[in-house]
């Protein structure tokens, strides 16, 4: 069983490596690159750039004008109806989008939308403010920052996410193996593993085991679990798609 055990382990790691290095996801303020420019009439204009291999959702583009009521229509074209493992059936832009928002009088734009790539991985709601006042005909973000240098905190999470999966994706596989498994040493000693211990020593005590009869309850209590685990990381190694974003999928949320 133990043998078992470890080959999974490897196999999780070593299936999870390529994933990581085939999956080189952009980070969103580069899949979906926004510029804002205004007419002399006062008609915002909002401008996506989208990547090759990433689509916007018609539904999760809005806007909100600051003071409140501000923002007269905003003008979307129709997408392209796509089915995909997120939102089901839903319009969506390629390529890029173009938008058009009339707000006589609003001193800003609260802007959102949601994105994902081809690849299988959805991008957190983005919500970037856009203070017209500093409004040019080059690429504005949130208070008048350029575009290139507004990264809101959920993207540089995921940039950061991203980077780290690029270093993991180099890292030799025996290395790999040994600095999971002294992390996962370490986790036995989180408060969140400390329940189980009088739980597992009840059940050694209480059948009164000799030491070797203990270890082997103690090996079929624990191994069940971190197969379990093994098992769940391999599938989802192999499957190479980000389970944050799995989980926003309405059927999960109830929505």
């Amino acid at each position: 069983m133990l043998r078992s055990f470890w080959s999974v382990v490897v196999l999780s790691l070593l299936w999870a490596l390529p994933a990581h290095a085939q999956e080189d996801f952009l980070p969103v303020e580069q899949a979906f690159r926004l510029s804002v420019s205004q007419d002399a009439d006062g008609q915002v204009r909002l401008n996506w750039k989208i990547s090759e291999g990433y689509y916007l959702y018609r539904k999760q583009v809005k806007v909100e004008g600051d003071p409140s009521g501000s923002v007269k229509a905003v003008i979307l074209p129709p997408g392209i109806v796509k089915t995909d493992e997120f939102f089901g059936a839903s319009e969506v832009y390629h390529d890029q989008l173009a938008v058009q928002v009339n707000a006589p009088g609003a001193q800003a734009l609260n802007v959102s939308w949601q994105g994902c790539a081809e690849a299988g991985i959805c991008y957190p709601p983005q919500t970037l403010r856009v203070t017209l006042d500093d409004v040019a005909a080059t690429p504005v973000a949130a208070s008048g920052t350029s575009a290139g240098d507004a990264v809101s905190a959920s993207s540089g999470a995921l940039g950061a996410d991203q980077a780290l999966a690029d270093r993991l994706s180099r890292v030799n596989p025996g290395w790999m193996l040994v600095v999971f498994f002294g992390l996962g040493l370490l986790m036995t000693f989180t408060p969140c593993v400390l329940p189980m211990l009088p739980i597992l020593s009840s059940l050694i005590a209480g059948s009164g085991a000799s030491p070797r009869r203990g270890f082997i309850l103690s090996l079929a209590f624990v191994l069940p679990m971190a197969l379990t685990y093994a098992g769940v990381g391999a599938a989802a190694a192999l499957a190479g798609a980000n389970l944050q974003a799995t989980l926003q999928n309405p059927w999960v949320l109830g929505t």
